[in-house]
């Protein structure tokens, strides 16, 4: 048996619905069609709930501390744009498109982190006189 997949679930209710269209139909069949309809939703309805619970489960996840950074920033930010570009893309199957979202929420934290790293060393750098003397960052 094939792996299921909301697009494959999502294609076959599309097929069922056309099918409920059709005029003439015995009763029978139509009502055969509804049930499988109904069955496709849901299993549609899961795969949508699931990954509505990914990411919100991404998002909410707190950020990994890391004492050095897995690669420079800018690599960082090239990969977090090609991240974000694939998710643009249309048609997208939804498991590529939800670790595309996680590669790029990892990315991102990533990105911050070097940035609130750099900013400590800005800051580490305007010592005067032993104590830190914090002045507004320039652009």
């Amino acid at each position: 048996m094939s792996e299921q997949s909301f697009e494959g679930e999502l294609k076959k209710l599309e097929v069922c619905v056309e099918e409920l269209g059709k005029p003439n139909i015995p009763l029978n069949e139509s009502l055969d069609n509804f049930e499988k309809g109904v069955s496709l939703f849901r299993d549609c309805q899961d795969f949508l709930d699931q990954a509505k619970q990914k990411v919100v489960q991404l998002q909410e996840a707190p950020p990994k501390m890391d004492t050095q950074p897995k690669s420079n920033f800018e690599d960082a930010l090239k990969l977090l744009e090609r991240c974000v570009e694939e998710l643009g893309k249309p048609n997208i199957p939804l498991n590529e498109a939800l670790g595309n979202f996680e590669k790029g929420v990892s990315l991102f934290r990533e990105c911050q982190e070097q940035l609130q790293h750099s900013k400590q060393k800005v800051i580490e750098l305007k010592m005067v006189g032993g104590s830190i003397k914090e002045t507004p960052q320039s652009k």
